[in-house]
């Protein structure tokens, strides 16, 4: 750079970036490209709750500074991303500001939530579309973005432009794109899920703090879906948060008919898995049939069972997205496919990953693309 102003700017970016990541990296940042080395350990979860107890009283005073808040998750929504949208917009409504959680188009993977919350008393309302919410923008309005952090993956774009005062709420390890210019950013990798983060908040946000059974259960079945019912990156406070939601009103025959599968579901995962591949002894790849209901769904499912089998380190489920295809990845920890599929333009966690590559691609291109990503990353890790 031409000043060193400009160069500690830099140098800034790129460690708020190694930071946001879970650290232990090196990262690199030339010629306009940003380059990270090392990142292969877990972050480590915090036992101190200061950070959630200062951020929650940030958020009080911005959300009772607003005259309108919107909130919003990343397209085609999973539990974790509308759970955590609609634990916001009870923030902002608990303090007597209005508040809407704007959804994308493509609502396949959170349907039976989406009906349950619109027939909720008070909460008919609530969600809206990109189109509805440009009209509620005013200086004022205060936009959060909740389990992702990357602008291109929101549910609605073109908000991140029109709203000003921005704030994002994520558990993702920080990439090279960001929302630009937030007024604060509450980042924690070590995190099971954005819901665990929210539901922290929750309780340091008010003490008057009353979630209705709807909420509650989304936030609980948020951190369900991303833990593997607790299986993964589960800490302490994981389990703290879901005991404040069961005392909420959590109702888990609620959680478990939102996760309920039909018949034919089950019918088309078990010919999935007959058909799939085993590769280098601890490597399975399985490809769903195009004209399968609920792709996207069906493939997290399948890398889940598939990532449990024995002596089997890494699972890939591959499925066609409307457009082209994408991957979800899993991992036991042997290998992070987060890293993985970081070089392919997604990413994700440490165990859970996944991305969309180009139109043009084909299911075998994309087995290839990634089964020599995760050989490198093992070559490289023996060295």
């Amino acid at each position: 750079e031409e000043s060193f102003a400009e160069q500690e700017g830099e140098a800034r970016l790129a460690l708020d970036l190694a930071l946001g990541r879970g650290g232990d990296q090196v990262v690199i940042r030339a010629d306009g490209e940003t380059q990270t080395f090392g990142g292969k350990s877990q972050a480590l979860a915090k036992n101190t709750r200061v950070r959630a107890r200062v951020v929650a009283q940030a958020i009080h005073e911005l959300i009772s500074q607003a005259d309108m808040v919107l909130v919003m998750g990343h397209a085609k929504e999973d539990y974790d991303a509308l759970g955590a949208a609609l634990g916001v917009a009870y923030m902002a409504t608990s303090a007597g500001v209005p508040a809407h959680v704007v959804i994308s188009e493509d609502q396949d993977t959170v349907e039976k939530l989406v009906d349950q919350v619109q027939a909720t008393p008070g909460m008919e309302d609530l969600l809206i579309s990109e189109e509805a919410a440009q009209e509620l923008v005013t200086p004022q309005t205060v936009l959060f973005v909740v389990d992702t952090h990357k602008p291109e993956m929101t549910a609605a774009p073109s908000l991140v432009e029109m709203i000003q005062n921005r704030v994002v709420i994520d558990h993702h390890r920080r990439s090279n794109t960001f929302i630009p210019d937030p007024l604060l950013v509450y980042l924690e990798p070590s995190s099971s899920s954005t819901c665990e983060l929210v539901t922290e908040l929750l309780q340091y946000y008010s003490d008057t703090i009353e979630l209705n059974e709807t909420q509650a259960s989304a936030l609980y079945a948020g951190i369900v879906v991303d833990t593997k019912n607790f299986a993964v990156q589960t800490g302490i406070r994981t389990f703290d948060a879901a005991s404040y939601l069961r005392r909420s009103g959590a109702a888990t025959e609620l959680v478990r008919d939102l996760f309920a599968l039909d018949f034919e579901t089950i019918l088309t995962r078990a010919d999935v898995l007959t058909r799939a591949e085993k590769i280098d002894g601890d490597i399975v790849c399985a490809t769903i049939p195009d004209d399968a209901e609920n792709a996207q769904i069906l493939a997290g499912q399948v890398a889940d069972m598939m990532v449990n089998i024995e002596h089997i380190h890494t699972s890939i489920a591959i499925y066609y997205n409307g457009e082209g295809y994408s991957a979800s990845v899993r991992s036991d920890g042997e290998v992070n496919v987060q890293r993985v599929m970081e070089e392919l333009g997604g990413g994700g966690h440490q165990t859970v990953a996944g991305g969309q590559f180009a139109p043009e691609e084909t299911p075998e291109e994309i087995k290839n693309k990634i089964v020599a990503q995760i050989r490198a990353q093992k070559e490289e890790n023996a060295k």
